[in-house]
């Protein structure tokens, strides 16, 4: 009896440990803090001095996503079909405590899909929303982003992105400059026979960013800069689009090289002149599109929703 003990002291410990480290709880004690836990607490777990008990299985498993959950929740004596029932019983209670403001139009229900490698799939019921968070109803969707989707690069990976796609598509990006958006990506991969398309998504601040190139040809850029929130690999930044505005003819004669140029009237009035340009004929980069603003997010780890 005291080896079996043992062996199910040894197991738990692997696993707490296991779970703490590949959910990103670097320390025992920001894992703890998340527990609302003291920091003894799981170094005892871990040293296998300790076993949780069945509430903080289903305290571990309240914070982690699935199937990790369910591990943890089995753990604490909960049957598989208990909690299916109970999630149900869940969203068919939330449902119907939402029907009276769907009729009302306060609160709308919105689509649920995830992103997967041969296009996109439904994720789940409808999400109830506050119509007043929802300037195009018609066009909003939740994507969900888990270990089921395809390949996404976001700053907070398992969560439920409200996505505005009224401007899915659009060549001109001008109305998204400064908006959290996703984008798509699609390149032919050379070394894939029959040169398959492979897509990608990202997720970032759009920023639209104009400048000068001081040459004899006087031209004005401006690029479409992608600008991770989070400022960390797999990208910071990422240049996906632009326009160019030649001034040559209009700014002969002067040297752009002049120091004392720039406060020109003439360089003035086409710089100008090339900004409102670059706000109206911006494109993207042959193989990028948008799909669409973020307007907030869910997340699925127990984290702050935004």
């Amino acid at each position: 009896m005291e080896r079996v003990e043992m062996k199910k002291k040894l197991e738990a410990s692997q696993l707490i440990k296991k779970l703490r480290e590949d959910h990103g709880y670097s320390t025992q004690k920001a894992f703890a803090d998340a527990l609302g836990l003291g920091q003894t607490v799981v170094s005892a777990w871990e040293t296998g001095d300790n076993v949780p008990s069945s509430e903080a299985w289903v305290k571990i498993g309240n914070l982690l996503p699935y199937p990790d959950n369910v591990r943890c929740f089995k753990r604490a004596g909960i049957k598989p079909l208990a909690m299916l029932s109970a999630a149900a019983g869940i969203m068919a209670e939330q449902a119907r405590a939402a029907e009276p403001f769907w009729e009302t139009g306060t609160v709308v229900p919105v689509r649920r899909f995830r992103e997967i490698l041969r296009g996109r799939e439904k994720a789940g019921p409808d999400v109830p929303l506050p119509s007043e968070f929802l300037p195009n109803p018609d066009s909003t969707i939740c994507l969900v982003v888990d270990r089921k989707a395809a390949e996404v690069v976001v700053d907070s990976p398992r969560a439920i992105f409200i996505l505005d796609e009224s401007c899915k598509g659009a060549p001109e990006p001008g109305p998204s400059d400064g908006h959290v958006v996703f984008v798509e990506h699609e390149s032919r991969a050379a070394s894939i026979p029959g040169q398959q398309v492979r897509r990608e998504i990202y997720m970032g601040r759009l920023r639209f960013v104009f400048y000068v190139q001081p040459t004899a040809e006087w031209k004005f850029h401006a690029s479409i800069v992608l600008t991770s929130l989070v400022g960390v690999p797999p990208y910071r930044k990422r240049v996906i689009g632009g326009s160019e505005y030649s001034a040559q003819n209009e700014l002969a004669g002067l040297d752009p090289f002049d120091p004392e140029i720039a406060a020109h009237p003439r360089v003035v009035s086409a710089r100008n002149k090339a900004r409102e340009l670059a706000l109206t004929q911006i494109e993207l980069a042959p193989g990028w599109s948008l799909l669409g603003r973020v307007l907030g997010r869910f997340h699925l780890e127990g984290q702050r929703n935004e």
